[in-house]
């Protein structure tokens, strides 16, 4: 529920020109989070059991709840103002633009899951690396996301976007897939899937703030509509992963990311490019 209202608070409160880095940036915190939270959980667990690391992250919740409470600032909606859900749902869904956002994210989020899913297992099962070797490089991916995001987010408000993230999501699948079949030092596969983590992540603070641009006052829906693409995207790329895997080991696993990055791609490049709204929006940018 959190970061699609945040999205929407921003988009809100921000003039056009600085929305992406501002989503860039929230992403790249929430990567930071993945980068260090999960060696701190292990931490935490070690020290005081499985029950303090939930006693730790709930206080966190509820403290960040409050500083959101006392900050954010107010809604604009009057006392008595019908919020009309079903509306705002039926606006956002007429639009064909959004939805060709929305299909682009889930695919490009469905390689970044499948890759951030199967890297442990990869390395254990090829290499034989145990849980303490296998933290590093979760965290070195968890890193790699939080550049990309940065990256995404300069991206977002130049003129020529479009064409960057295409060109990027089709890069991004090739290293994905060459992680799980180059046949290398371990150290070596690990900054292959460094690399993959930087270029797959790229695409979110993009897609965010067009879906941010397009979503008028209903930036709140279409920020939950995005977030909903990005669970999709992660549920296709874990369990259609495990399938593949089931029927043709990692290297079909690499296949299934590249898939996915092409046509997320190809939704970029052939469609999105194409379609007057985000024409408009190159022209607002330049």
């Amino acid at each position: 529920m959190l970061p699609p209202t945040i999205m929407a608070a921003l988009a809100d409160n921000l003039p056009p020109e600085k929305l992406g880095k501002a989503v860039g940036f929230m992403h790249s915190a929430s990567w930071v989070g993945v980068a260090l939270g999960v060696p701190a959980i292990a931490l935490l667990g070690y020290i005081g059991g499985w029950r303090l690391p939930f006693h730790i992250t709930g206080g966190l919740s509820l403290a960040l709840w409050v500083m959101l409470y006392l900050s954010l600032p107010s809604g604009q909606r009057r006392l008595g103002q019908s919020i009309d859900l079903i509306n705002r749902f039926k606006v956002i869904g007429r639009q064909s633009a959004s939805w060709y956002v929305l299909i682009a994210n889930a695919t490009q989020a469905a390689a970044l899951v499948g890759l951030m899913t199967y890297f442990a297992a990869y390395m254990t099962e090829s290499y034989g690396w145990d849980e303490a070797k296998t933290a590093p490089g979760l965290a070195m991916l968890g890193g790699g996301a939080v550049i990309g995001s940065f990256v995404g987010g300069f991206i977002a408000g130049r003129a020529r976007h479009l064409e960057w993230l295409a060109a990027i999501s089709l890069t991004s699948g090739a290293v994905t897939g060459l992680f799980f079949v180059l046949d290398a030092h371990a150290w070596i596969v690990v900054a292959v899937a460094f690399a993959a983590s930087v270029l797959v992540s790229v695409s979110m603070p993009v897609f965010t703030t067009l879906n941010m641009n397009l979503a008028g006052q209903s930036r709140g829906t279409a920020g939950g509509m995005f977030a909903t693409s990005n669970q999709f995207g992660g549920v296709v790329g874990a369990s259609a992963g495990g399938l593949m895997l089931s029927l043709g080991g990692y290297t079909a696993v690499g296949l299934l990311c590249l898939v996915a990055t092409v046509l997320s791609a190809s939704v970029v490049g052939l469609i999105m490019r194409r379609s007057p709204e985000f024409r408009q929006g190159s022209s607002l940018d330049k």
